[in-house]
């Protein structure tokens, strides 16, 4: 009974979602996105040795990539606070 409940409440939700994807605005924001992660893959292939593994299994490859993710946030974030402190003009360090 509980799932009939979970599954009648996922229907509109999911008519909603394809109505907005299929939508003019929907289409730009997938294809921005999509060009965003593409441009991510590339930098962690070229810029951060994602290219090989450096170890085998799949736990090796699993750490490698999310390290290679964190590497990346790292690195938006102090881009994103040196920019901030250029335009704030105060340190926050």
């Amino acid at each position: 009974m509980e799932e009939d409940r979970i599954k009648h409440g996922k229907k509109p939700l999911k008519k909603k979602v394809r109505l907005n994807r299929l939508s003019k605005l929907g289409k730009l924001l997938y294809i921005f996105r999509k060009e965003k992660i593409d441009r991510s893959f590339a930098d962690s292939k070229e810029l951060h040795g994602l290219r090989y593994c450096r170890l085998q299994g799949l736990k090796n490859a699993s750490e490698q990539a999310l390290l290679t993710a964190a590497c990346q946030n790292i690195k938006k974030i102090a881009t994103h606070l040196a920019r901030l402190e250029k335009v704030c003009g105060n340190s926050l360090g």
